[in-house]
């Protein structure tokens, strides 16, 4: 397992996403796949060539929980952009991401999409009306 220390540039932060569903992921994938099981990752894509980090690749990744073993599944591309400011950016499930940072029964964002026809304000409300209130 390859455990080197991956920097991002510039000061940029080092970000682990969870991978979404389209409409709402507007990535592409110059290789591979989203990760779809527990220990899959997929690189932003300079942060790949930067290391020469490659799909099939088993690496270490830092997390709270300490270095997880994943196996990087994706290269992929902010919407047509290989880089976002010299941050690191890994894609993972959302359940690893959850276990690796603390983060079970909790959730950062939603992305939502309402039916045709359903106002922008209705779909606020009904949001309000669902989520947990804290």
């Amino acid at each position: 397992m390859n455990v080197k220390d991956v920097k991002s540039t510039g000061g940029a932060p080092k970000l682990v996403v969870s991978t979404v569903p389209k409409p709402f992921n507007q990535n592409t994938l110059p290789a591979g796949r989203y990760p779809e099981g527990h220990g899959q990752v997929a690189l932003i894509s300079q942060l790949a060539t930067d290391h020469h980090l490659h799909v099939g690749q088993h690496v270490g990744l830092p997390t709270l929980r300490g270095v997880q073993p994943v196996t990087i599944v994706g290269i992929f591309r902010f919407g047509n952009v290989a880089s976002i400011g010299g941050a690191t950016v890994v894609a993972t499930t959302f359940a690893d991401a959850q276990q690796w940072y603390d983060r079970v029964g909790k959730t950062s964002t939603i992305s939502v999409d309402a039916d045709p026809g359903i106002s922008p304000q209705e779909l606020r409300q009904r949001l309000v009306a669902a989520l947990p209130h804290s």
